[in-house]
């Protein structure tokens, strides 16, 4: 069945946005934003078990050099601001980010993960030492004004409860802590371009489709005040996801789609040199970061 109330605003005046595969997104006329029409929240846990299986956390830990190296420039960010104290990684997984920040930081930082897949919590407490727990960030209870920084690194999408999460991060985030997001976002030229087929929309793992004015929206109304934001894509995922939607969209006579899809890549590459400027300032890249202040 529809989803009956916003799950963020709780507004009982929705709409249909888009259907994707099978799934109704569903926007929000009061607040503005989309969601995955759902039944039950206690599907995300059988969802996170399905979705996050040995072979996606194996496929996850081979890109590690790829996806550290992303995670460094992060940092470096994250050091403009906070140099050092405690840093929670909410959604940690198998702990590349608390990694990154062991193996570059200048600083001294005492580090704490969380997640809500237990495969990923053993493999991260294989991989480092560090305060590492299972479960929700609200069920852990985490003393208030505990850590100088937080981040959420393509995690807020998935969550069912978004304002009590935001509230619970301002409540054990120190007076001038930082937070940190990380989420797809819709609007990007690299959704735009792959229509239906946009690896993003992730569903039903994704309940809640960002884009730059709705989740800055909802930190504003959670008390929180901007320092800074961007959007950007790695060029791998900008061609992976467009040149993949041109191959799914295009019949496969005569390897019509096969053919075109290869034709493309370069053409691709090229838009995604042009925009690289622009989406960091206008909001149009595949994944938004925000930097905001308790």
């Amino acid at each position: 069945g529809m989803i009956r109330k916003c799950i963020y605003c709780r507004s009982s005046s929705l709409h249909l946005f888009k259907t994707v595969k099978r799934y109704s997104l569903i926007r929000c006329n009061n607040c503005s934003l989309v969601q995955t029409s759902q039944r039950k929240s206690n599907d995300r846990e059988a969802i996170n078990k399905i979705m996050y299986n040995d072979e996606y956390l194996h496929n996850y830990i081979k890109r590690e050099k790829e996806l550290k190296l992303r995670l460094y420039r992060r940092v470096t960010e994250i050091e403009k601001y906070k140099t050092g104290g405690k840093i929670l990684d909410v959604g940690c997984s198998v702990g590349f980010l608390l990694e990154a920040i062991k193996e570059t930081s200048r600083y001294n930082w005492e580090i704490f993960g969380v997640d809500i897949n237990e495969k990923s919590i053993l493999l991260a407490k294989k991989r480092l030492n560090a305060n590492l727990r299972v479960g929700s960030l609200t069920s852990i209870k985490y003393p208030s004004g505990l850590f100088d920084c937080i981040t959420c690194f393509d995690v807020l999408e998935h969550d069912f409860n978004l304002e009590h999460t935001l509230q619970e991060i301002r409540r054990i985030l120190k007076a001038d802590g930082l937070l940190v997001i990380q989420s797809p976002n819709y609007k990007s030229v690299m959704a735009k371009l792959s229509g239906v087929y946009w690896d993003w929309w992730s569903l039903p793992d994704h309940v809640i489709h960002f884009d730059l004015n709705t989740l800055i929206a909802i930190l504003l109304k959670n008390k929180f005040s901007i320092l800074k934001w961007f959007s950007w894509e790695s060029e791998e995922d900008f061609v992976f996801n467009i040149v993949g939607s041109i191959r799914k969209s295009l019949p496969s006579t005569f390897l019509m789609n096969k053919i075109i899809s290869k034709l493309a890549i370069v053409p691709v590459k090229i838009v995604w040199r042009l925009i690289l400027l622009p989406e960091r300032i206008m909001g149009i890249g595949g994944s938004l970061v925000v930097y905001a202040k308790r």
